[in-house]
């Protein structure tokens, strides 16, 4: 029968057009709908905020909205109509971030060929002005206003801003060329005193204290002579004067005065002796050739340190054997040989011309002491600044609260061991107020010659201002904010040129220092943010505060005769 018949699958193949209508789905025109929607809306509702803006200001704005202005004839505009006409339908750059305009308005000023364009918008007031010598040129600025109590403008530094622009590529005045120049190089001058001076006190207190130490604790009996009396090391001591707060480390050295002889030449050095406690950073630094003598070893070598400028005054040189004597009051002379390991060379050719480092033990034996006897004692500071208190509160500790080895023992600070080279320094503190002092007032007058000029050349300006009622303060600080926009532009020159300067100095020591008479091969220069804020800061309030005397002079112009001889 047919119902017991097995069904059968019937595959039928469909035209190319019901094709096409099956198998792609129909397409949901909701999004496209709203999409143009919303286009034709914001397309009426700019089209109706420009017709507003038609009827209230009569520009014609078709062919665009808020872009800016821009010049349609070649004259200055002579009435408002010929004003409205010079205005296309472009406002300023800025324009394009306002709301909704809701009211502007045109107003024309016939004594200077300016429009003033007042918009209105939802967040505050504008005024756009408009110059003859600018094309294409907009600049938009908030003032103050009864809608809007928010925005204020500082008139004094606006007219200050506006006079001191120029235009159309002109140059700016001689006189303010001149003060900005004079600034600059008064700026510059300072900053190279300053790094100068700062410069020689940083690296000589840093080699002063690499060659002894911040602090040296010794016999007080031995202060004549050099480690004639010895000092006996003891554990209690040490953890004493570890204990003084600023204290950085603690080394024991021996020290004996020698002379070293070769075939051709003969020259006098202090032979230093040290241990393995000892930091043998500076040296590191100031190695050129070979390496450091071992003093850490079990067995005591005969190894020496010796400066490439004493090598070269003797003709020796790394591995090189150098004999040595000894002279002592009592006693014969004893002679010795050593080994040089290394060659330092630190720039201060005073030290590295005497100095010679070597084993402890080495001085030792040379002075016939025992294993537990020093000339003293280095004691390093976290600064340099806190050598001379540290010094102050290691001898209250010596003489007061030290144990029993601690008596007729005195600590001394670098600056009082070596008076004449830091008294040397002090002075160029004077010499750098000197410099200083110079500077400024080179600057000051050249920018109070400049200000006068200023005066001068603004007089009518100054008249109009006081017959529209502006007080003489505020005229003075409109030349004031003047003399500041000089005065600083002469300050960020006069610190590109100083700056420059020091580092050319800093990466190619060009400039060189005759070592025996100034203590340095190069002349050394330091910058550091503290001085160079307070004297960028000082110099500009200084020159600023300063012009406020030949500024007074803007209170002797009268209206009534700037205004009767102009034409």
């Amino acid at each position: 029968s047919l119902s017991a018949r097995r069904p059968v699958a019937v595959m039928s193949y469909p035209s190319p057009a019901s094709r096409s209508a099956v198998a792609r789905p129909m397409p949901e025109v909701a999004p496209v709908i709203n999409a143009c929607f919303l286009i034709i809306l914001c397309f009426c509702s700019l089209r109706c905020i420009r017709v507003c803006f038609e009827r209230r200001t009569g520009i014609p704005a078709a062919g665009g909205f808020v872009r800016g202005f821009r010049r349609t004839d070649s004259g200055a505009p002579t009435g408002p109509d010929a004003a409205r006409r010079t205005v296309s339908r472009r406002l300023s750059q800025a324009g394009r971030r306002m709301c909704v305009i809701v009211l502007a308005k045109i107003t024309f000023f016939p004594e200077n060929g300016k429009i003033r364009l007042h918009i209105i918008s939802h967040a505050s007031v504008w005024w756009l002005r408009w110059h003859e010598n600018r094309k294409k040129c907009v600049t938009l600025y908030p003032v103050p206003s009864e809608t809007d109590p928010v925005c204020r403008v500082n008139l004094e530094y606006f007219i200050a801003r506006r006079t001191a622009r120029t235009s159309d590529g002109r140059r700016r005045g001689v006189m303010v060329r001149i003060a900005v120049l004079s600034v600059a190089l008064s700026v510059a001058a300072m900053i190279l005193a300053l790094a100068v001076v700062m410069g020689f006190k940083r690296e000589v207190a840093r080699l002063m204290t690499g060659f002894t130490a911040h602090v040296e604790i010794t016999d007080l009996r031995g202060a004549d002579a050099v480690a004639s009396v010895p000092v006996r090391r003891s554990e209690p001591l040490e953890r004493a004067v570890r204990s003084v707060d600023g204290v950085d480390g603690m080394w024991p050295y021996a020290v004996k005065e020698g002379i070293v002889r070769t075939a051709d030449a003969v020259q006098g050095v202090m032979l230093k002796g040290v241990d393995d406690t000892y930091d043998w950073s500076f040296f590191a630094e100031c190695l050129t050739e070979g390496a450091l003598p071992r003093v850490a070893d079990s067995v005591r070598t005969k190894e020496v340190l010796v400066s490439r400028l004493l090598a070269r005054r003797l003709g020796l040189g790394t591995g090189d054997k150098v004999e040595m004597l000894f002279v002592d009051p009592d006693d014969a002379p004893r002679r010795d040989r050593f080994r040089i390991s290394g060659l330092y060379s630190s720039g201060m050719d005073e030290m590295d011309g005497a100095v010679v480092l070597t084993d402890l033990r080495n001085v030792q034996r040379l002075w016939g002491w025992a294993p537990d006897e020093v000339s003293g004692y280095g004691v390093d500071a976290v600064r340099f600044e806190d050598a001379e208190p540290l010094a102050g509160r290691l001898s209250h500790l010596l003489l007061y609260d030290a144990p029993d080895d601690g008596q007729n023992l005195v600590a001394t600070g670098v600056g009082e061991s070596y008076p004449n080279i830091f008294d040397w320094l002090k002075a160029h503190d004077v010499n750098a107020a000197v410099v200083i002092a110079v500077m400024l007032a080179v600057a000051f007058f050249n920018m109070a010659t400049a200000l006068m000029i200023l005066v001068l050349e603004r007089t009518r300006m100054i008249g109009l201002l006081k017959a529209m009622g502006m007080r003489d303060g505020a005229v003075r600080r409109i030349f004031l904010w003047r003399a500041a926009f000089i005065a600083l532009r002469g300050l960020a020159w006069g610190n590109v040129a100083g700056l420059g300067l020091c580092f050319v100095q800093c990466r190619f020591h060009l400039l060189k220092l005759d070592s025996e008479a100034y203590l340095l091969s190069e002349v050394p220069v330091s910058l550091g943010w503290g001085w160079w804020l307070l004297l960028n800061g000082g110099a500009a309030a200084a020159i600023v505060l300063l012009l406020t005397i030949p500024a007074r002079v803007v209170s002797t112009v009268k209206p009534s005769e700037t205004i009767r001889y102009e034409r």
